[in-house]
């Protein structure tokens, strides 16, 4: 889901953007998590896809790398705005 956050800009930072201005990604990302609510809790789904509910504990643990994904993501946006047209931009522009 943060990838559909970062992806938005090739250079400019995330923070400087309003992303919550296009409604139909914080409409997916919202969809995102509902269908997974909805494929592990509601009744039903055990025993018609073999699923079984997650702890909430569980939901938690990709946090670390969305936040790692961040963080590289911020850094190359920055190498490429301070170092624009070099070999650097070049690696890291995509």
């Amino acid at each position: 889901m943060m990838n559909t956050l970062i992806r938005k800009t090739r250079k400019n930072t995330l923070f400087t953007r309003n992303f919550f201005r296009n409604k139909m990604i914080f409409l997916g990302l919202l969809s995102q998590v509902g269908i997974g609510l909805f494929m592990c809790y509601i009744p039903g789904m055990d025993e018609a896809l073999h699923f079984m509910n997650i702890r909430v504990q569980y939901w938690f643990v990709g946090i670390e790398y969305t936040i790692l994904i961040l963080v590289y993501d911020e850094i190359r946006k920055l190498l490429i705005r301070r170092f624009p047209g070099s070999g650097v931009e070049e690696e890291l522009y995509y």
